[in-house]
């Protein structure tokens, strides 16, 4: 290994020496085709890399080893540091707990400390994590261009699609995270020989070439690819009615097992969904199956968990805890995309979507985080005509074709050219199996619950006739609730109209009484309202009955409100609404409970 001006350099020998040694420090007898190449091109070749690997594959463990990889081939003193942006401050932890227990590597997060920053700053880390946001903030700019972290062998870009998906804004939005489409100016920052690693599970050729370009990347560099397509995930695409009885295989299946329930995420496009899932479930589940029996605190005995953005990050480690097998009881997680990337959940055995991912890389990115143990999953497609109205064009047209041809090919057909259907066909879909021949007589395996929506009268479109009195009565019992709320309490919150108590604002009553003919049901407030609490969806529902006597409330709805042990699901669980609500000023944890 030779010291120049373009970095260190290997001759093959001597890489094929370095990484056997290496992989000892990781209990690895080999590492597979497309990890040593993406390795041999950053190490003795410095090129740019973009690889694009299946959930699953190992993308981690190729950054993790290029440190001891050099550091075999050179004088014991010298320290080479990996420099790792990665988007999600848990993914950030996990990997450096991981990479910590290992003998000779030390890993740290920026700005998790002063003390482990220090440790950065002088040089004493490995392999080194952070967000761009952080990266391109000053103090960190500066070790960058100046200090030790100029000093870094290679760049790596974990998940790099959202360098796309997060740091592009589209149709004149501005971007989710723009400081994501900033890449190419942290690499002005480091030395001009340090090569770019970025890593990903789903990208399909255009994305691929989009994302070398977003990067910095030669055209002429080609992607290391392996097929996101797992023979061991069953697919099922159904279109469901908002009434939820799409999930009544799976309560069967918690009332039945509770603990013993296989692994399950569902992933929601929007809060409101997750409101009303979530809320179907606790009211099919009761009370007494929710929990399993025993000590010890509330939220670690349910079988229930949400994860997204506004959970409190203790409920959040329950949830991973369950996941990872090492504590809790969580089974069935209501999930946005926070629980989609770079998360190591080895046993899911099925993961949901209520609705269509945005785009067809994210969908794929979120299916693959069943199956990674390599045992028999499922990913099942729920939606209904609103879930495609922000999905973008080749989801759309994905989910379409999958309701007349092999699902597995209408979502893999634009990431692998040589995608096809699996054998025996019962294993690849849902469209599939109804042609299985594998026994003379036919098909032997029984077509999943979830393949098959139960239906009943209640979930025929209703829609009542209202008359013009009818909407002028309840809008004034709305109206006299909301004074009552807005004297009660200090909560206060802010839309369009102006500062509202409890969020039932005028425009959100103007909304109820636009849509009461098509309102039976909880789910139906949330759904056609966007009401921004249980509380007020059932205080809602309740005045609607009063006006039209049409209205099944059950007892286990108004259980649920008043019940406080179910506050670890639902705190900070507010529903998405209308303008910038909500905002929430001068109020204490005991007051925004009472939102729930």
């Amino acid at each position: 290994m030779a010291d120049t001006e373009q970095g260190f350099t290997f001759s093959e020998d001597e890489f094929s020496t370095a990484l056997a040694e290496a992989l000892r420090y990781f209990n690895y007898d080999s590492l597979k085709v497309e990890q040593i190449e993406c390795l041999r091109r950053v190490i003795c070749l410095r090129e740019d890399v973009l690889a694009v690997l299946p959930t699953g594959f190992g993308k981690s463990l190729i950054y993790q080893i290029i440190p001891k990889v050099l550091k075999n081939e050179s004088d014991d003193t010298q320290k080479f540091i990996v420099c790792v942006v990665s988007p999600l401050e848990y993914n950030r932890k996990q990997q450096v707990e991981s990479i910590n227990k290992l003998h000779g590597l030390s890993a740290a997060a920026a700005g998790d400390n002063e003390e482990t920053d220090k440790d950065i700053e002088d040089g004493g880390v490995n392999i080194v994590f952070g967000s761009t946001e952080q990266y391109l903030s000053d103090k960190w700019k500066k070790a960058l261009q100046f200090g030790s972290l100029h000093e870094a062998e290679v760049l790596v870009v974990d998940e790099v699609h959202t360098v796309e998906t997060w740091g592009i804004g589209k149709k004149g939005k501005a971007a989710f995270r723009e400081a994501f489409s900033r890449i190419s100016e942290l690499r002005s920052l480091l030395k001009s020989c340090t090569p770019v690693l970025g890593l990903t599970a789903t990208a399909n050729r255009e994305m691929r070439d989009r994302l070398m370009k977003y990067l910095g990347m030669k055209s002429s560099l080609l992607p290391i690819v392996v097929s996101p397509n797992k023979d061991n995930i069953r697919f099922t695409v159904v279109k469901a009615n908002s009434k939820l009885h799409c999930f009544d295989w799976l309560l069967k299946i918690l009332k039945e097992k509770k603990d013993q329930t296989p692994f399950t995420i569902i992933f929601c496009k929007t809060v409101n969904d997750i409101v009303s899932v979530l809320t179907f479930f606790l009211m099919e589940l009761g009370q007494s199956g929710v929990y399993v029996e025993g000590e010890g605190p509330t939220d670690e005995k349910c079988l229930l968990g949400v994860y997204y953005s506004q959970t409190p990050q203790s409920h959040k480690d329950c949830i991973t805890k369950s996941l990872e097998g090492l504590s809790g009881h969580v089974r069935v997680v209501f999930a946005s995309t926070s629980l989609s990337m770079g998360v190591d959940f080895p046993h899911v055995k099925c993961v949901v979507h209520y609705g269509p991912s945005k785009n067809l890389t994210s969908h794929l990115q979120e299916a693959g985080r069943a199956g990674r143990d390599g045992q028999k999953a499922y990913h099942v497609t729920f939606y209904h005509g609103r879930h495609l109205i922000t999905c973008e064009p080749d989801i759309k047209a994905a989910v379409r074709k999958s309701l007349t041809s092999c699902c597995r090919i209408a979502f893999l057909e634009s990431f692998d050219d040589e995608v096809c259907s699996v054998s025996p066909m019962h294993d690849c879909c849902n469209v599939c199996h109804k042609s299985c021949k594998c026994e003379d007589s036919g098909c032997s395996t029984p077509i999943p619950n979830f393949d098959c929506i139960p239906t009943s009268e209640c979930d025929q479109e209703q829609a009542r006739e209202v008359s013009e009195d009818e909407r002028a009565c309840l809008k004034e019992a709305l109206n006299e609730v909301q004074r009552s709320l807005s004297s009660q309490s200090t909560i206060r919150m802010f839309d369009s109209t102006g500062i509202v108590g409890h969020g039932l604002s005028d425009d959100l009553i103007d909304t109820i009484v636009s849509n009461v003919h098509n309102i039976y049901t909880v789910c139906d407030v949330i759904d056609y309202c966007s009401a921004p609490s249980l509380k007020i969806a059932v205080i809602t529902l309740g005045l609607i009955n009063e006006v039209f006597g049409d209205v099944n409330i059950p007892d286990e709805l108004y259980e649920l409100v008043s019940h406080k042990e179910h506050l670890h699901l639902v705190s900070n669980l507010t529903a998405s609404l209308p303008t910038d609500m909500p905002i929430y000023e001068d109020s204490e944890d005991l007051e925004l409970e009472d939102l729930l």
